[in-house]
């Protein structure tokens, strides 16, 4: 590396007594709005001001890859900044230069143009932890009354107290992932215990091996180890054979087996017994009660699909179905059944998803036992509305075939709907305008930019704000979406380009890629700053013995920069003996660098 880096400490020796030529680039980590929310997951985001050194967050490359920030710094130097909004209705806010990801590769935000498409990350939506967050739901005595004569290893308080898991509050920092797997036990999990042997297992089945390592990941942020497992299932139901692949996750820590029986999953085969949704789920978060629900989706969640409808003489249109939720109870315990979907109808009203039936159905076989059980069904409402707070506000934890999916479908319906909510806005405004401004239809449809028969419609014949059915078929959408991308990426494509004030930004590095995920949208962490570093590295070696080049971090050394009156970034100066001979604010480019130095050797 032929460039040097100098601070506020040695800038005077390095650049202003140097008997050679100095090329110094005043530099800084790239610029967002601080309040941006920072994917972490593909499920949890942050606030950008909330990063930290060694935080670990979602980044871009290629497709999406894991990184670490390395700098993170709200400064109170913003300025002249542009909001890009999107036809799926996302938004950022970011300085002229940031770089995001279009379709041409990266491109700074001031050189962005309406209907250009760039890269976004459908995700559920961000939520922030709120509400009594002192609210204790156990102590150390609650799991103490679950502990029996059996249990020989007596330290199974000391050891969750030390992993951080009790006392537990809803503010507990873990207790979002204690509830995504409860959800989980609640369906396709399990607390086991087999009397005869004293044996406690918590145990996952999971249709792929990407989900049972996202349950391994959050058991061992949790501080418990588990083991991976396949199982091949054959069989045969009425004649009919089959054949099932799981993967499995199993758990042998007694002290956690004990914490989610105190937390209220039930203990051994759920079919065969009567239980409920604890009531501490329904006093808790927001947030807590989603990462539930997930979790339980992840498991029996329905599948949401998108298709199209035809009429007699019509043209098609898109229409939505969302399969019944469903799952097993004996035959005698349908009351238990019933009462139980109804808790969950009651948590999916949180989210604005109805349930519009409950009913139970006789399974069409008898089990191994001799005994019938029944199928309780849990219908959804169909319409888009429905679908979309499924997909976008709760989501399918440990499922990733069925999160990926509903997320497209949700991105599809984020940009209906969003086309609705901006038809119904105009709508208001064309009425609102008319009332007061005594212009006609066809003048009035000129400034709003509509056709004549809409105006004429919506202002002579009272008709409402509507937008067509066949407005773009979902499988056409598809393909374009998704094409070159992968891992759920899709492409958005840019309605609006305002220019805004920031008084603070948040500047952030990240070590590998140098890429991360702001409000869905995927961007560069440096722009022009990183663009700039291999170019003047390539001009430090071309002119080496006739110039040198300095880099200077500005948000690491103010007192250089306000000295040399640096108000943007990239700010490139010639010294020479000392002095500013010419400078070049901005990027553009080794041409213009080179003929700034002509100016100086």
């Amino acid at each position: 590396m032929s460039t040097i880096a100098a601070t506020d400490n040695d800038f005077e020796e390095k650049v202003v007594n140097n008997a050679l030529p100095v090329l110094v680039d005043f530099w800084a980590p790239w610029c967002i709005d601080p309040s941006s929310r920072i994917s972490v997951t593909d499920r949890e985001t942050v606030i950008a001001s909330s990063l930290n050194k060694g935080h670990s967050v979602l980044s871009f490359s290629n497709g999406l890859d894991n990184d670490i920030v390395g700098y993170s710094k709200t400064v109170t130097d913003g300025g002249h900044c542009k909001e890009i909004t999107t036809e799926a209705g996302r938004s950022i806010k970011v300085t002229d230069d940031h770089l995001l990801f279009a379709e041409g590769g990266w491109k700074k935000a001031q050189d962005l143009k309406k209907g250009e498409k760039i890269i976004a990350f459908p995700a559920v939506d961000p939520m922030s932890l709120e509400g009594n967050l002192s609210f204790r739901i156990l102590s150390s005595q609650d799991v103490r009354g679950h502990i029996t004569s059996r249990m020989k290893n007596r330290d199974y308080l000391a050891e969750l107290n030390n992993k951080g898991l009790l006392p537990l509050s809803f503010g507990s920092e873990k207790l979002p992932l204690l509830a995504k797997l409860m959800g989980s036990l609640f369906t396709d999990g399990n607390l086991y215990f087999q009397e005869s042997n004293n044996y406690r297992e918590i145990s996952f089945a999971l249709g792929d091996k990407k989900d049972a390592e996202r349950v391994r990941n959050d058991l061992a942020a949790l501080g418990f180890r588990c083991h991976l497992g396949e199982r091949v299932t054959e069989g045969e139901i009425q004649g009919r054979k089959f054949s099932s692949h799981t993967h499995r996750v199993k758990c042998l820590s007694t002290s956690l087996w004990l914490l989610f029986k105190a937390l209220g999953v039930p203990v051994g085969n759920k079919t065969n017994q009567d239980y409920k949704i604890p009531r501490w789920i329904f006093k808790a978060p927001t947030l807590i009660k989603r990462e539930f629900l997930a979790g339980f989706l992840g498991g029996d969640g329905p599948k949401l699909l998108m298709h199209e409808s035809k009429r007699k003489n019509k043209r098609p249109y898109n229409s939505l179905t969302i399969n019944d939720l469903e799952f097993y109870k004996r035959s005698d315990l349908v009351k238990s059944g019933i009462d139980f979907a109804e808790q969950l109808k009651k948590l999916f009203s949180d989210f604005g998803v109805e349930i519009t039936s409950i009913f139970s159905e006789d399974a069409p076989y008898t089990r191994k036992d001799g005994s019938r059980t029944i199928i309780i069904h849990l219908g959804f409402r169909q319409n888009f509305e429905n679908g979309y707070n499924l997909a976008t506000k709760i989501g399918y934890a440990y499922c990733h075939n069925k999160q990926q999916k509903s997320l497209l479908v949700g991105e599809f319906l984020r940009r209906v709907i969003t086309r609705r909510t901006l038809w119904i806005k105009l709508y208001k405004n064309v009425i609102k305008y008319a009332k007061v401004g005594g212009q006609t239809p066809v003048q009035i449809a000129k400034k709003f930019g509509i056709s004549e028969g809409t105006a004429w419609g919506w202002l002579r014949l009272g008709r409402k704000a509507t937008t067509p059915k066949h407005f773009e078929k979902f499988a056409n959408w598809v393909k374009g979406a998704i094409a070159g991308l992968k891992d759920g990426l899709v492409w958005d494509v840019v309605l609006e380009i305002e220019k805004i004030y920031l008084p603070s930004i948040q500047r952030i590095t990240v070590s590998n890629n140098h890429s991360f995920l702001a409000n869905g949208f995927v961007v560069h962490n440096c722009g022009p700053c990183k663009i700039a570093g291999p170019i003047l590295e390539e001009i430090s070696e071309e002119h080496k013995d006739k110039l040198v080049v300095v880099k200077v971090n500005v948000d690491e050394n103010p007192q250089s920069a306000a000295k040399y009156a640096v108000m943007s970034i990239p700010t490139v100066i010639l010294f020479n003996k000392g002095s500013e001979v010419e400078r070049q604010v901005g990027f553009s480019g080794k041409q213009a660098y080179e003929e700034l130095i002509k100016k100086g050797i």
